[in-house]
């Protein structure tokens, strides 16, 4: 028996064998550091070695990714590690892709930095593997059936490989047929509408569109749309059934069908709420919920109903007002009971108000929009129009604003500001180009936030072919801690008006002008100033003919002007609003105590329409009306005239009105002009926060007087536009074409403009 236990003992620690390590070598390094193998080994010299050590040494190091083969020997003290490593990259390229949806520069870029699979790098095959089928399978997902990857690997003499990927997309497989199946309730025809794929449209517009591209990231977002449209309309059983997807055998068509069952319709059974709501009157909140019982059930305008009584809550100071439905769904009557529970909890009050991220704007600036104070009782709805008011003053990038509550305090919350201050001064000097004055030299200091003080300050000199003009400005938006207005300046104006498309005359003019301004709501201002100006006018042989009651001579006039307007301004931005208005009434009356009598009233509108996040509809219109009083006639350089950038695009700058026999421009004593226009984002392009694209529509017509108003004095056009904010100033650019014009008129395909945006 002893023998047997003594035979037993030497066979088992044959297997097992345990030394202590006393050196550790490692042969084979050539890019890898020592200590970096060193780190992933799972023992040290003093530890003990055998074969579970040495086995799990070789898979810590093969997980690694740097190692390609390893063999780990161990004799007397010596761990002898012998590794061959993984080669480097010397280069990494991929060539043939051209649908940017499926690859582009950028994406490639990022991806492969991710991975690992840059030059530089560790070669490690099986993540290039990974990365292959990825490649693969984002082509079979945008319909590349076809294409094909072929990957080269060239290793040199130094363990370095390069990787050269040629890809062969193929053709795009097309959508011959796209059937919906089911639909009783909604038409399939618009249920294809929620699909950004489909059959081809009429081939020219098939070219611009690639709809019939297939692409099953693209059908799975539809599918999505219309699950979630169902929804939002009661259908709550909805569900699609089968989506068939053949493809043909040469793999260039597609056929997709897509079952669907509609299920019923549900509509509100018992509606009623609970909880504790201050004995309000329920009848109130059925009016502010927006749905009755027996209404279909739409999910959305539901939420949309909870959410304006959480907002009335929070308008009466309850901020963390709790307002939550619950459903239950009864299939046997196809009905949904909703039972709105409200729990106000406790009434709020602001403990304090903090403004962050205002480096150079004065605290007041921001605290004087905000329209609650320290102390009151917190309102939601205040809150919204601060925000609102604060990125209406164009000092900021981003405003935003969250509550915090007070700790041991219940009934009070802290109101945190936090803004990113935008460039709001601009001093600019040197050449611009613009389509209605030419070439000019210009020098100028534009501050709308002038020291921090929200105070504006404009200063500025431009020679031009056609105006030389010297201009200051200052005005103070609270001049009295009452948000009243107080605006002076004082200028100089030379126009040449035969090198801007008009008449010859010359027109000097030197002055001043103040103004004062009084809010009467809380977007609207009644502002009233006057202007002094001396006006020389020198008429050239044309002009007098036509105007010789202005132009017998010489003259020196001195124009005094009273100018009272009321404005209104809600927009949500003052770069680019997306939603609000502003309404603009001005009167200016040449009083009689000087040598010009003359009254012009100027109308204006502008209305912002958010369509989606990235679609605005702005519409804007003008009216204008100048006439005289007594026995002169008014000024006819005051006379309204069309065409340009800001009037009607695509004819030429004040190409437009009525003429003079000899067929030049006269100007017009009314002027009606309306635009449309969508707005979107630049997106596909980095770094374009300031940069707008859009389209418009313009018509307007400028008359000699209400009275000789006729429809053959209409123009409109139609075009596109691109605006962008720079640190000069806005830029735009437009390319326009007339869609009601005259073989007479002078036509502008581009114009460019400095000062000017959507």
């Amino acid at each position: 028996m002893f023998r047997f236990l003594l035979i037993l003992s030497i066979f088992f620690s044959a297997f097992s064998y345990s030394d202590e390590i006393k050196e550790i070598k490692i042969n084979g390094l050539n890019s890898l550091p020592r200590g970096t193998i060193l780190s992933y080994l799972p023992v040290e010299i003093g530890d003990n070695f055998n074969e579970q050590i040495s086995d799990l040494s070789i898979q810590k190091l093969y997980k690694t990714g740097l190692i390609k083969d390893i063999f780990i020997d161990f004799k007397d003290g010596t761990l002898s590690l012998n590794i061959q490593e993984n080669p480097v990259i010397s280069y990494f390229e991929i060539k043939g892709f051209k649908n940017d949806r499926v690859l582009n520069e950028d994406s490639v870029e990022l991806v492969l930095k991710d991975l690992k699979l840059v030059s530089g790098s560790v070669f490690n095959k099986s993540v290039l593997d990974k990365f292959i089928k990825k490649l693969d399978e984002q082509y079979n997902q945008s319909g590349h059936y076809k294409a094909k990857i072929n990957v080269e690997i060239s290793e040199d003499d130094q363990n370095r490989v390069g990787v050269l990927i040629n890809i062969d997309e193929g053709a795009v497989a097309k959508i011959k047929t796209f059937k919906i199946l089911g639909a009783k309730e909604i038409s399939s025809e618009k249920l294809l509408d929620f699909f950004e794929i489909g059959e081809p449209d009429f081939f020219l517009l098939n070219l611009w569109t690639d709809k019939d591209f297939y692409s099953e990231i693209k059908l799975n977002a539809g599918i999505e749309k219309i699950k979630s449209h169902y929804l939002s309309e009661g259908f709550l059983d909805f569900e699609i059934l089968e989506k068939n997807i053949i493809l043909s055998d040469n793999k260039e068509e597609i056929n997709i069908s897509i079952k669907l069952s509609e299920g019923p319709i549900y509509k509100i059974g018992e509606l009623d709420f609970s909880g504790d709501f201050l004995n309000i009157d329920k009848k109130s909140f059925y009016r502010t919920l927006g749905v009755s019982s027996g209404d279909i059930f739409k999910r959305q305008k539901l939420i949309e109903g909870l959410e304006k009584i959480s907002n009335f809550f929070g308008d009466q100071g309850f901020a963390y007002a709790k307002v939550n439905a619950d459903t239950n769904q009864n299939a046997k009557l196809n009905t949904i009971d909703v039972n709105v529970k409200i729990d106000v909890n406790d009434r709020i009050f602001i403990n304090r108000i903090v403004v962050t991220g205002n480096n150079r704007t004065q605290d007041d600036v921001i605290r004087r929009e905000i329209n609650l104070l320290e102390g009151q009782q917190y309102s939601r709805e205040e809150l919204d129009k601060s925000i609102s008011n604060i990125r209406r003053l164009g000092y900021f990038k981003t405003v935003d604003m969250t509550n915090t509550k007070v700790p041991g305090k219940p009934d009070k919350v802290d109101l945190n500001f936090v803004v990113d201050e935008s460039k709001t001064g601009e001093l600019s000097i040197g050449l611009s180009q613009s389509s209605s004055t030419g070439a000019a030299f210009n020098f100028g200091i534009k501050e709308k936030n002038f020291l921090g003080t929200g105070n504006t300050l404009n200063a500025s000199f431009v020679n031009s072919e056609a105006v030389e003009d010297l201009s200051f400005f200052f005005s103070n938006p609270d001049f009295n801690g009452k948000k009243h207005t107080l605006g002076y300046g004082a200028f100089s104006r030379t126009t040449d008006a035969a090198s801007i498309d008009l008449n010859s005359y010359k027109l000097n003019e030197v002055g001043l002008n103040a103004s004062y301004g009084i809010p009467i709501t809380e977007y609207a201002k009644f502002t009233n100033g006057f202007r002094l100006a001396s006006i020389d006018l020198k008429c050239g042989a044309i002009i007098a003919l036509y105007e010789s009651d202005q132009c017998s001579k010489s003259t020196s006039d001195l124009d005094f002007s009273f100018i009272t307007s009321i404005s209104e301004n809600s927009l949500n931005d003052s770069m680019y609003p997306s939603d609000g208005r502003t309404n603009n009434i001005k009167i200016d009356i040449g009083l009689p105590l000087a040598d010009l009598n003359y009254y012009k009233i100027d109308l204006s509108h502008s209305s912002y329409y958010p369509f989606s996040e990235n679609l605005t509809w702005k519409i804007n219109g003008s009216l204008g009306f100048l006439d005289s009083y007594g026995s002169k006639s008014s000024p006819f350089y005051k006379k309204y005239f069309g065409g340009g950038s800001t009037s009607i695009r695509g004819f030429d700058f004040n190409s437009l009105g009525p003429k003079y026999p000899n067929n030049s421009i006269k100007g017009g004593e009314v002027s009606l002009l309306a635009s449309s226009s969508v707005i979107s984002p630049i997106t596909f392009i980095d770094d374009s926060e300031n940069m707008r694209m859009g389209a418009f529509v313009d018509i307007g017509s400028i008359t000699e007087s209400i009275s000789d108003f006729s429809f053959n004095d209409i123009r409109a056009s139609t075009g596109f536009g691109f605006s962008w904010y720079t640190p000069i100033g806005p830029i735009a650019a437009y390319w326009s074409k007339p869609i009601i014009s005259k073989s007479s008129d002078s036509l502008q395909t581009f114009s460019f403009n400095l000062g000017a945006s959507f």
